[in-house]
């Protein structure tokens, strides 16, 4: 008997999209339908179905063009073991992955707003100065954001969690390639230079509200900052009849933090998957 695999929603979503293509005939080239109409078809949510095309763009078998929408890229055969279930269980996806972050890291940044000691707010001062002009240069800051964010949930005071960070933001919290596969492919999205650019202004203002001890702007900037990252990853699908969209924002999530913090110191459709019986 073969053993009992536990199933990932976003994995049998990704299955569903798969037997769809050769159900309808779609080719290499072939536009897939819109998000909203294939989560209305399976009876699932929108961000359900955006991480299971991740896993789709991840495997080579979908193109996602900014603006313009999904289209195939290869048609597996009929019944070919996709990556997600050739062996054991691919771990948690993105999604489930950043949700783990937005409960962690705001509350790691402001408990370092207060924890943290002059040598690592010091040290935090620099790395952030070297992501901007790393950035500046053109080059990734990938390593030296990791490597930001460990020494953020080091200063919190709680630096058991700090090596945790950094693997939730690789996908390598999930001992399994897969999962790392697919936060690759959504790091390409983030390598943009604005997103880069953003990203570097985000830890700038961070450091300035951990010296500043004020944990409140701390804990709102992270929450937008990772607010931005589930946009960039899980955001709402263009209406390709509206002409291409424009790239979201990573600062617009921000200025509403600092906005928040001024104002408070001044004051069934068809359901043809259940996810109830699969991990998120």
């Amino acid at each position: 008997m073969e053993p009992v695999r536990p199933e990932r929603l976003y994995a049998r979503i990704a299955d569903r999209v798969v037997t769809m293509m050769h159900d309808r005939g779609l080719v290499a080239g072939a536009r897939l339908p819109p998000e909203g109409e294939l989560a209305r078809d399976l009876g699932v949510s929108r961000l359900a179905v955006r991480e299971a095309m991740v896993a789709l763009e991840t495997a080579g078998l979908v193109v996602v063009r900014s603006g313009d929408g999904t289209f195939v890229a290869r048609r597996p055969r009929r019944g070919a073991r996709l990556p997600w279930s050739r062996r054991g269980d691919p771990g948690p996806g993105p999604v489930a992955q950043l949700a783990a972050r937005r409960i962690l890291e705001p509350a790691l940044a402001e408990r370092a707003a207060l924890a943290a000691t002059a040598s690592q707010i010091a040290n935090l001062e620099a790395l952030a100065k070297e992501i901007a002009v790393t950035v500046k240069a053109g080059l990734s800051p990938e390593e030296l954001q990791l490597e930001f964010h460990a020494l953020v949930a080091e200063a919190s005071g709680i630096a058991l969690l700090a090596p945790l960070v950094p693997d939730l933001m690789t996908g390598s919290a999930w001992d399994d390639v897969r999962t790392r596969d697919m936060w690759a492919t959504l790091r390409e999205r983030e390598e943009a230079k604005a997103y880069r650019a953003a990203g570097a202004r985000f830890r700038a203002e961070l450091v300035s509200a951990i010296r500043r001890r004020d944990s409140t702007t701390a804990r709102q900037l992270v929450d937008a900052h990772l607010a931005a990252m589930e946009q960039l990853i899980v955001g709402e699908e263009p209406d390709t009849d509206a002409g291409p969209a424009a790239a979201p924002s990573l600062s617009a999530p921000r200025r509403q933090a600092r906005r928040k913090t001024a104002t408070s110191a001044a004051a069934g459709p068809k359901r043809a998957i259940s996810s109830s019986p699969a991990r998120a």
